[in-house]
């Protein structure tokens, strides 16, 4: 199996772009066909049939997610929409000031990774080749940075945003 890991990898990363996407499709697809394992002996071209399920999966992936952004975008257009009440938070600049506020109180270390990977993209393994640290190193930094910003952040924030972070804290909003 491990022969065609890196193939349908390659290509859903292709397809989506997006490497945690095409890591969950990639393993949602090997564990099938370990459940289906039974009825491979009757599959007459593996390799068709795993390119079927992989796009399959991946097809399903993409309109799960694009779904998820519509309907988070939808409710909050309809959050502010409804409140009678004007807050700052309604303010996308003074979001945007309170989580530059909160990266400016990062350590140097902390406030580099988290840019390195938040702000322009790089993965995990880039920024720790970048850094010259282990990736394991890099996960730590990002891990304290985010904690430190989501804290300032929630401290700064008035109610009814402590509202909508709850919600979208909850397991079963999406």
């Amino acid at each position: 199996m491990k022969i065609y890991h890196v193939g349908v990898y390659s290509a859903v990363v292709r397809l989506t772009d997006d490497r945690w996407m095409a890591e969950e499709v990639v393993q949602d697809l090997f564990l099938r066909v370990w459940l289906k394992r039974s009825q491979l002996p009757e599959v007459e071209n593996f390799h068709a049939w795993l390119k079927t399920i992989a796009q399959h999966l991946t097809l399903n992936a993409i309109k799960s997610s694009l779904r998820k952004k519509n309907s988070v975008k939808d409710w909050f257009a309809g959050f502010y929409d409804d409140m009678e009440v004007v807050s700052p938070t309604n303010d996308p600049s003074y979001l945007a000031d309170l989580l530059k506020q909160a990266i400016d109180k990062l350590s140097p270390r902390q406030k580099e990774v988290i840019m390195l990977v938040k702000q322009q993209g790089y993965q995990r393994e880039e920024v720790a080749r970048m850094l010259n640290i282990s990736s394991e190193t890099v996960k730590t930094h990002l891990e304290q940075a985010m904690r430190n910003v989501r804290a300032y952040c929630l401290s700064h924030l008035d109610k009814s945003a402590l509202f909508i972070i709850a919600l979208l804290g909850s397991k079963n909003f999406f």
